[in-house]
């Protein structure tokens, strides 16, 4: 886990920068990224690669609009090498542990959820698409049986 201060270092950003992102983007974050007043924000893996395509659509010039878009249609950034090189928080034993395990899958979990009913929604409107294809060929079909007559 991470704190404010790793991702000020890492992005070169305040930590008003990273507390406007948590905010921001907090639907797409972990509940310790936006956690309760006078707790001190965490970051975890997933975080991170929020943060990175954040930080990367940023210095694209992209919009908040497009940032939003792109995390809605699942992407996030690759977790950068330099990563590995922040300090971790230490965890205060094996409950937190587990309890950030259960965090992280949570976060999978309701990444996959979001990937089904993007493919799902998706597969209804190739269905819609295949349907009027299909109908708009038996028109043309029973059109041109009555021209040959």
């Amino acid at each position: 886990m991470y704190t404010t201060q790793d991702l000020t270092r890492k992005y070169g950003v305040s930590r008003q920068t990273i507390a406007n992102w948590s905010d921001l983007f907090e639907r797409f974050l972990s509940p310790m990224a936006n956690p309760p007043r006078g707790s001190q924000r965490r970051f975890t893996e997933a975080d991170i690669r929020v943060f990175e395509l954040v930080y990367e659509a940023k210095d694209r010039g992209l919009r908040t609009e497009e940032i939003i878009a792109a995390l809605e249609a699942g992407q996030r950034g690759d977790t950068p090498e330099e990563i590995e090189f922040l300090p971790a928080v230490p965890a205060s034993g094996t409950m937190v542990a587990m309890q950030q395990r259960i965090l992280d899958l949570e976060e999978a979990i309701s990444q996959l959820r979001t990937e089904r009913d993007k493919t799902a929604g998706q597969n209804e409107l190739l269905k819609q698409q295949l349907q009027a294809a299909q109908a708009e060929i038996l028109r043309l079909s029973v059109e041109m049986s009555k021209l040959q007559s």
